[in-house]
């Protein structure tokens, strides 16, 4: 250890010294040794030392910054020992926060020193921007420091949050969602059709009208994926769904005169669904949180069936000339056999209720719009759109 005699050279730091009074302190050496006595000041150099003795009467020696962890005096903040990055050389700091991102205090300054750099940046006026730009690896964390102070508090807290954030392992902060939340959910899916009008006596009978869906309920399970180093708003997530849609309809189309052609069918199916997109959902440490959704939807169709009644002809009076009126009931020479959708645009929102440290209870509302077609066996198809709205209840874990 290099320890020097300030008598040996007085003529240095003559200046310094001149009514110079020490403070109760300690010097904390590198073993980690706290050598106990009277602490004085600063010696400017490169390295930096700070002047030392054990009693009043004791001769003063200076210990440098590279030889010593650092010193303290009483009442104050203990000041390491540190390498001035980009310049060399050692000076004595109060280190606030150590770590992946270092915060330091000098002489009322506030440093900010990256791991990886061998730079500090200094938090001025502008000392946001600065934290935004040293907080690359954890946008959590940047987004975060634009309510920050400047104060040892603030400053501490956000460079500590940040260090947490990108640390090897992730800290248990309360608020926070899992990196993996899975979704068990149940409810009702009702779907809307509509199909471009057509004359053909093998596919006319759905285009008139709108089709609704009889049969609702819907389960599935659907997944949301969260890196908390890039967001901790933003989710990736995607599921699977499975429900049943019944259309059965009544037409009646009038031919001629007082003779109507009337339909009695039905197109049952099952759809698989997976959707993909993108949750937002808001930092927060209540109980009730709220999310948006926006994405798209893959269906698959299959075990579909389309039926219609037997034909039949039945006559009733007519209200105007008292003579018959025929009504057939029309069997078209071809049924549907295949339904496609495709690509639908998704849209959702819905509210978390949490019930224990990372598990919620979920309600959830999406509607989701697109383009599809039914294909006859005679090759003759419909093009419809198809517009969904479900309501779920899940559970979160």
């Amino acid at each position: 250890m290099r320890v020097t005699s300030v008598c040996a050279c007085l003529f240095l730091f003559y200046h310094v010294a001149i009514g110079q009074t020490f403070q109760e302190g300690f010097i904390l050496l590198r073993g980690g040794t706290e050598q106990q006595g009277l602490v004085g000041s600063i010696i400017p150099g490169s390295p930096e030392g700070v002047q030392y003795k054990s009693s009043e009467s004791s001769d003063v020696t200076v210990y440098y910054a590279d030889d010593i962890r650092g010193y303290g005096v009483k009442n104050g903040p203990f000041q390491s020992s540190l390498r001035n990055p980009g310049v060399g050389g050692w000076v004595f700091v109060q280190l606030l926060v150590a770590g992946e991102l270092t915060l330091v205090k000098r002489n009322k300054m506030y440093f900010v020193i990256p791991k990886n750099e061998d730079k500090s940046y200094h938090l001025s006026h502008k000392f946001r921007s600065v934290l935004r730009s040293v907080m690359t690896d954890c946008t959590y964390a940047s987004a975060k420091s634009i309510g920050t102070k400047l104060t040892d508090a603030d400053l501490s807290a956000i460079v500590q949050l940040f260090n947490d954030c990108v640390g090897v392992k992730r800290p248990n902060r309360e608020g926070e969602r899992r990196p993996v939340s899975i979704n068990l959910l149940a409810g009702a899916d009702y779907t809307q059709a509509t199909f471009v009008q057509t004359e053909s006596t093998t596919s006319r009978y759905l285009s008139s009208g709108k089709l609704s869906d009889k049969s609702l309920p819907t389960v599935g399970v659907d997944v949301t994926f969260r890196k908390y180093k890039v967001s901790n708003f933003l989710g990736v997530y995607t599921g699977a769904f499975l429900n049943s849609d019944n259309y059965p309809r009544r037409l009646v189309r009038k031919e001629f005169r007082d003779a109507f052609e009337v339909n009695d069918y039905s197109l049952r199916y099952s759809e698989f669904k997976v959707p993909i997109g993108v949750e937002f959902t808001p930092f927060t440490k209540e109980k009730f949180a709220y999310y948006l959704r926006a994405g798209v939807a893959f269906s698959k169709i299959f075990n579909l069936q389309s039926t219609h009644a037997s034909q039949e002809i039945e006559d009733k009076p007519n209200q105007n000339t008292g003579g018959p009126v025929d009504l057939v009931y029309f069997v078209p020479p071809s049924l549907a056999v295949s339904i496609k959708k495709n690509i639908a645009y998704t849209v959702g929102l819905g509210f978390d209720y949490k019930v224990a440290d990372k598990s919620r209870v979920r309600w959830q509302l999406n509607f989701s719009s697109g383009s599809g077609n039914v294909t006859h066996d005679s090759g003759e198809s419909n093009a419809g759109n198809f517009i969904s709205m479900s309501t779920m209840i899940g559970y979160i874990f």
